[in-house]
């Protein structure tokens, strides 16, 4: 996900190999089956009835055909439209219905609900609900998102945030990073008359810092380690809890600083 401009379709386009990166390389596992959902879908043949397209485009049977279409939705009569007569979210979800019926492992999907009316909507989410290998997408639509995505890859000002985690704990997050960023200790100023504190808060404060800049250590070293389990999903989950825990314990440490300087 990101904002219009910051690299996504490029991305998709990479990872598609249509096209090449400027540097750096990227590869695919040798056991990985793409396939391709675009925003615009489009057929080789618009004069082709939908089962004749299925028959033509997966070299099904005619009653696998009729079966697969029906799964997604068409059935009786409909089958006979050409795809050229089609809606933008009937062809979006008669394109899905060809990609999920094939031997694919990681489908990649373009903002796949824009411009859906609601039962293709409802038909395609409920498609994917129903898909169990690797699904990579990019949307805007958060509702879309909070229900799919376990993992998010944030593109912002050309860097990758890689959050591990549904779109419900990155907003969170992303709340505690903002938090953090107010609530940074600055530089205190000498003044010519310091405000009396009470007895021993110097030393609180002192504490505090010491407190906050262990707590910064431990965080950056996680930080560090979970890019040494990169590949180890279960290690990484216990990673981001210990770091969710350091950093509700910052910003405690945070709030008091501010506190005790006030």
């Amino acid at each position: 996900m990101g904002d219009n401009g910051t690299g996504k379709s490029t991305l998709v386009k990479l990872i598609m190999s249509e096209e090449t990166p400027d540097a750096g390389y990227l590869s695919l596992g040798p056991a990985v089956r793409k396939a391709y959902l675009p925003q615009i879908v489009q057929f080789a043949v618009d004069e082709r009835t939908m089962v004749d397209t299925m028959l033509y485009d997966c070299r099904v049977e005619p009653q696998q055909a009729r079966d697969r279409l029906a799964a997604f939705g068409f059935r009786g009569e409909d089958v006979f439209k050409p795809v050229g007569a089609l809606s933008g979210g009937e062809k979006s979800r008669l394109k899905l219905c060809e990609l999920m019926g094939g031997d694919i492992n990681l489908l990649i999907l373009d903002e796949p609900t824009n411009h859906l009316d609601i039962a293709s909507r409802e038909w395609m989410e409920d498609a994917l609900s129903d898909y169990e290998q690797t699904l990579l997408f990019v949307s805007h639509d958060r509702w879309f998102i909070e229900k799919f995505a376990e993992r998010i890859w944030a593109l912002e000002d050309g860097e990758l945030t890689d959050f591990r985690g549904g779109w419900r704990e990155y907003t969170a997050w992303k709340e505690r990073q903002a938090v953090f960023q107010q609530a940074a200790p600055k530089p205190v100023k000498k003044e010519k008359e310091k405000k009396p504190h009470v007895p021993n808060s110097e030393k609180l404060i002192t504490k505090t810092e010491r407190e906050i800049a262990r707590l910064e250590e431990k965080l950056a070293a996680l930080e560090r380690e979970a890019e040494q389990y990169a590949s180890d999903y279960q290690k990484l989950m216990e990673l981001e809890s210990q770091k969710d825990a350091c950093n509700d314990e910052l910003l405690a440490l945070y709030e008091k600083w501010e506190e005790l300087n006030s």
